[in-house]
């Protein structure tokens, strides 16, 4: 099969907003994605990130002011028809009256292709999929996973100028759903198609996207790559939303933290001294020592094995609870105590009132 490459159309995003019925459910969102780039639109249900991925699809008309352009071209007042669009959705909208072949020549019929180019382009595509097997199957005769790469296939069928992904994953099981991951991930990387894939999943967003947009109630709370957005969250939902996350309660001064009388180096340009802040850090930064200078300690609560590693539950009382996840072999017993620091090339400080 000859290797199929796809133009990376640059896409702008320019003030989009919309308001439905008086209500602004997306707040203005202006954002340039690279040719070749995978943007992950993350957020809780009914954040605005479908919302924004039908104004880029052209099935929402973007407010006033708003503009689209692709690759410099302004596509805001074109119907998706025009916009040379391929889509992939949660529940598949496959056709069930034709076979897998079919659904995936079926774009290109609409383009006029001839029927022998369809035919070479069909075979390529089933090839591309793992599913020349599945070529006269119909839609009834195939799993979630089955259905989901031939609509990724007709999708791709038509080398649309930009793929957008709704959820496509979220309608299956854990371990398929991992699978067909990664196999999206490689699929476009060799592609070099841009592509912007919608999700509530974390590790999903994580896992594909080049960079991601967290967003909440229609507006955007950060945007950067999967290692920024875990280590450097800028404001307390995007480190609450991204992994999980310890907080304690510290105070700021001189270059150092103080946490529960205990001190810590840490340089901030942004906190002013004597700041009261909230100090976050992740599980795998928690380190577990019995050493007598050991600065936290609490009484474990809940022990969970998870094969390559292990999470610990541990009550702080006048915190709340810590969780760790180790990588030891150690076997813990419910109720005994737990000593630990924490790592502090890792410490994320927060201001009580808000961002940095």
């Amino acid at each position: 099969m000859k290797s199929t490459q796809f133009h990376g159309t640059q896409i702008q995003l320019e003030a989009c907003a919309k308001t439905f019925d008086n209500t602004q459910v997306l707040e203005p969102f202006t954002l340039e994605i690279k040719g070749g780039e995978t943007i992950v639109l993350l957020g809780p249900s009914g954040c605005g990130k479908t919302t924004l991925l039908r104004i880029i699809a052209g099935l929402e008309e973007v407010d006033k002011g708003g503009k689209i352009l692709f690759d410099g071209e302004d596509v805001t007042s074109l119907p998706i028809e025009k916009r040379n669009i391929g889509m992939v959705f949660q529940s598949y909208a496959l056709f069930p009256n034709m076979n897998v072949r079919d659904n995936i020549a079926y774009g290109l019929k609409v383009q006029k292709m001839k029927k022998e180019q369809i035919d070479i382009r069909v075979n390529e595509m089933l090839e591309m999929m793992n599913i020349t097997n599945l070529a006269e199957r119909r839609i009834n005769q195939l799993s979630g996973g089955q259905c989901q790469r031939v609509a990724l296939a007709r999708a791709i069928a038509t080398h649309p100028r930009v793929l957008l992904l709704d959820e496509p994953l979220s309608a299956l099981d854990a371990l398929l759903r991992n699978n067909l991951r990664v196999e999206i991930n490689s699929l476009l990387k060799r592609l070099g198609i841009t592509a912007i894939y919608v999700t509530h999943d974390q590790e999903e967003a994580m896992e594909l996207g080049d960079r991601i947009v967290v967003m909440n109630s229609g507006k955007v709370s950060q945007i950067g790559t999967p290692i920024e957005l875990y280590h450097q969250p800028s404001n307390n939902f995007t480190a609450e939303f991204i992994g999980t996350i310890n907080r304690f309660s510290g105070k700021f001064n001189s270059g150092f933290l103080s946490i529960n009388g205990h001190q810590f180096s840490h340089s901030s340009s942004s906190l002013k001294d004597e700041s009261h802040v909230d100090v976050l850090f992740r599980p795998e930064d928690v380190i577990i020592s019995d050493s007598i200078d050991t600065p936290f300690k609490g009484i474990l609560k809940n022990s969970l094995f998870l094969g390559n590693r292990t999470k610990l539950i541990v009550d702080m009382q006048s915190e709340r609870e810590v969780v760790i996840e180790t990588d030891n072999h150690n076997i813990y017993s419910i109720g005994q105590e737990i000593k630990f620091t924490i790592n502090e090339s890792f410490l994320i400080l927060m201001p009580k009132e808000g961002q940095l």
